[in-house]
C-alpha cells in the first residue's frame, strides 16, 4: 500500500514500514506516563521523512539484485488465488493466494507448533507425505504466525552465488525485532534448493530473522537442519477432517461420502480422504477413470505428453516445452509443434499439468505418481522406455539428481536412464560442473542400490533395542573399510566382534554395487576429459575427478597443469582445495607420479 501511495520501490516501502513500526512502538510506551500536552505525535511528515532517510541509505540496486536474478521475491496475501474451491481440493501446490482466498483449513495444533519453533528456534520445517498439505500450511503459517514480519519466498538457492545473494538481499532488508523478515523455502532438497544448507547457515548470523521451510519425506535429510530447527509432521486428525468436510460443504461442494468414513479409510493421508469425500472413491480409483480416458485413439498425443509429464514430476523434476515438442516430432507423435501446445492446454484443464514459465509439470506429485503409475499399467512403453524419454527433456544440471530419484524409486531402469542421460544432454562435452553433478548423481545411485540390497540383512539381524544406523557403521566399517573389530584384543569385545563379523560376510562388497558410476564414466576418454577440464573452474574440475574415482583414467599432465593453476595456499578455502587436488592426485596416479608433482613428503 505504501509503495503504491508514494511511489518508492517496494522494499524502499518494506524498510519505511519497518522504522514506522519501531518509532510507533516506543513512542507507545512512553505515552503511559505522558499528557495531553506532553504526548508524542506521528505525523504525515515524520513518514516522509523516514521514506527519504531510508531511500538515502539503501542500495536499490543490489536490493533488486537477488529478485531480478530469480533467487527470491517478497510475498503478498492481499491478492487472492482465482481458483475454484472445487479445483483447489483436487491436490495443487500451495501457494500464498490460496490462503489469501481463505481455502484451506487452520490447523491449529500444527500452527501452535509452528510458532512455538520459530519463537525458541527461529527456524521451522514441515516434513510429510506428498499430499499432506505442507505447502498450504507453509503459507498459513507465514501470514498469520508473526504479523509483524516481512515475508521474502525463496524461489531458487542452487549453490553458494545464490546463497550469498540471499543472505544480502535480506541483509539489506535491515530486519529488526520489531520487523523481523520471515524467510519461506517451499520443496526443501530438491535440485533448485540444494544450497539451502549454506543460505539457511549465512540467514542464520542475521538477527531478527526466521526460517520457514518445507520438504517432502523423501526429500528429508539432516543437512537441511541448520543449527536448532524444529521439525513439524503435518497430520490428518479428526478435528481437522471434520472441519474440512464443513468447509467443503460451505464451499457448495456436494459430499459422496460421510465423514468421519471418508476419514477411517483414508490412512492418514489428506488428499486420499479429500478424494473419499468429494467421490466416495478412493485417489487412484478417479484417476483411473481420468487416465482411461486419455488411452483413446485419438488422444495420442495427450497421452504422451502425460506420460512424460507426470513421470519426470515424480522425480522432482520439469520438463522444458521446446524440448518436449522436439521430442514428440523425432517421435513422429507430431507433425506440427503447434498441437504440442494445444494438447498440453488440454491436460492443463484436466488438472494434469501446469506450466512454470517455459516448463511443464504435474499439478501435483502425489497426482502425477498415481497417473504416472496408471499409465504404465499395461505395457509397452515401460517405466523405463519413459524415464529414457524424459533423460533427453531435462536440464543438463539435473542428471545426477534424476540419476539418485531413478535408482530409489526404479532400481531396475537406472542402467538405461544412465546411459540416455549420457548420450541425450551432451554431458561430455558440455561444462566441468554438469559432468562433476552427473558422475556425483551416479555414485549416490549406487549408493541407493547398495542400501537396498542391504538394509533388509541388517534390520533382520538386528538386536532389538539397537538403533539400525548404529549396527550399520559397524558392519559396514568391517565389511568395507577393512576395520577389523576382531583384532582389539579386548576379552568382553570378543564375542560381538564375532557377530559383526558374521554379519558383515553376509553383505555383499560396496564395490559390486559401482556399475552406475562406470557406466557414467565409460564415454569420457583422456582426451575428452582433458577438453572439459582445460579452461574449467578449478573446484569443478576437482569435484569431477574424486567423483570419477577410480573409474576415470587421468593423465599425469592433466593432474600437473590443475596444479600450477592452484594458487599458493594462503587461508582456509585455498588450503582446502589444495588438498583436495592433492587427494586427487593420490587416488589417480602412481606414487611416483605423485611425488613427481607434490614433491617429497617431508617438503610437503
Amino acid at each position: 500500500v505504501l509503495a503504491g501511495a508514494v511511489n518508492v520501490h517496494p522494499s524502499v516501502a518494506g524498510i519505511a514500514v519497518s522504522r514506522l513500526t519501531d518509532v510507533l512502538a516506543r513512542a507507545s510506551g512512553d505515552q503511559r506516563h505522558a499528557t495531553s500536552q506532553t504526548a508524542a505525535r506521528v505525523r504525515v511528515s515524520d513518514l516522509d521523512a523516514i521514506i527519504i532517510e531510508v531511500q538515502d541509505a539503501v542500495d536499490v540496486t543490489g536490493l533488486d539484485e537477488a529478485v531480478a536474478s530469480g533467487v527470491c521475491a517478497p510475498v503478498s496475501f492481499l491478492a487472492a488465488e482465482e481458483v475454484p474451491a472445487r479445483i483447489f481440493y483436487l491436490g495443487v501446490d500451495g501457494r500464498p493466494g490460496h490462503v489469501a482466498a481463505n481455502l484451506d483449513v487452520t490447523r491449529p495444533g500444527e500452527l501452535l507448533a509452528c510458532a512455538e519453533g520459530l519463537r525458541e528456534e527461529g527456524s521451522t520445517l514441515f516434513v510429510g507425505p506428498s499430499g499432506a498439505g505442507k505447502s498450504v500450511l507453509l503459507w498459513r503459517a507465514a501470514r498469520d504466525l508473526i504479523p509483524a514480519a516481512r515475508v521474502l519466498r525463496v524461489n531458487r538457492v542452487e549453490d553458494e552465488d545464490d546463497a550469498r545473494a540471499l543472505a544480502r538481499h535480506v541483509r539489506l532488508l535491515r530486519p529488526s525485532e520489531t520487523s523481523p523478515v520471515m524467510v519461506v523455502a517451499d520443496d526443501l532438497g530438491r535440485p533448485h534448493t540444494t544450497g539451502w544448507p549454506h543460505a539457511a547457515a549465512l540467514l542464520r548470523e542475521i538477527p531478527a530473522v526466521l526460517l520457514l521451510g518445507a520438504a517432502r519425506a523423501e526429500d528429508f535429510s539432516p543437512a537441511l537442519l541448520v543449527g536448532s530447527t524444529r521439525v513439524i509432521e503435518p497430520q490428518l486428525d479428526a478435528l481437522l477432517a471434520a472441519a474440512l468436510g464443513k468447509r467443503m460443504r460451505e464451499q457448495g461442494i456436494p459430499l459422496r461420502m460421510d465423514p468421519d468414513e471418508a476419514f477411517q479409510r483414508s490412512e492418514g493421508l489428506l488428499m486420499e480422504y479429500v478424494a473419499l469425500l468429494t467421490t466416495g472413491q478412493r485417489l487412484r480409483q478417479v484417476l483411473a477413470t481420468q487416465v482411461a480416458g486419455l488411452q483413446a485413439p485419438d488422444r495420442r498425443i495427450q497421452s504422451e505428453e502425460a506420460r512424460l509429464v507426470t513421470a519426470a514430476h515424480t522425480l522432482g523434476l520439469t520438463v522444458s516445452a521446446d524440448r518436449l515438442g522436439s521430442a514428440l516430432a523425432a517421435d513422429r507423435v507430431v507433425t506440427e509443434l503447434a498441437s504440442v501446445g494445444d494438447a498440453l492446454g488440454v491436460l492443463r484443464d484436466e488438472h494434469i499439468a501446469v506450466s512454470d514459465g517455459d516448463n511443464w509439470r504435474g499439478i501435483h506429485e502425489l497426482r502425477s505418481t498415481t497417473i504416472s503409475e496408471l499409465l504404465h499399467d499395461s505395457p509397452p512403453p515401460r517405466i523405463g522406455n519413459t524415464l529414457a524419454r524424459v533423460a533427453a527433456l531435462i536440464h543438463p544440471q539435473q542428471a545426477g539428481w534424476m540419476l539418485r530419484r531413478v535408482a530409489e524409486r526404479h532400481p531396475k531402469c537406472v542402467e538405461e536412464v544412465v546411459e540416455a542421460l549420457g548420450h541425450s544432454l551432451n554431458i561430455y562435452s558440455g561444462s566441468a560442473g554438469d559432468l562433476a553433478a552427473f558422475l556425483e548423481g551416479a555414485e549416490r545411485a549406487d549408493n541407493a542400490l547398495y542400501a537396498r540390497a542391504t538394509l533388509p540383512i541388517l534390520e533382520r539381524a538386528r538386536p532389538s533395542g539397537l538403533p539400525l544406523e548404529m549396527l550399520a557403521t559397524f558392519v559396514y566399517s568391517q565389511r568395507n573399510q577393512n576395520l577389523r573389530f576382531d583384532e582389539i584384543g579386548v576379552k568382553q569385545f570378543d564375542n560381538m566382534a564375532r557377530r559383526i563379523k558374521n554379519l558383515a560376510n553376509q553383505l555383499p562388497a560396496r564395490s559390486d554395487y559401482d556399475t552406475t558410476l562406470q557406466a557414467a564414466c565409460a564415454g569420457i576418454d583422456s582426451e575428452r576429459l582433458r577438453r572439459i577440464l582445460a579452461d574449467a573452474d578449478l573446484l569443478d574440475a576437482i569435484r569431477v575427478l574424486e567423483a570419477g574415482h577410480p573409474h576415470l583414467s587421468v593423465p599425469t599432465d592433466l593432474v600437473r597443469s590443475l596444479f600450477k593453476r592452484m594458487p599458493t595456499p594462503h587461508d582456509v578455502w585455498t588450503a582446502t582445495i589444495w588438498s583436495r587436488l592433492a587427494a586427487v592426485c593420490h587416488a589417480h596416479l602412481s606414487q611416483t607420479e605423485t611425488i613427481e608433482i607434490l614433491g617429497p613428503l617431508d617438503d610437503r
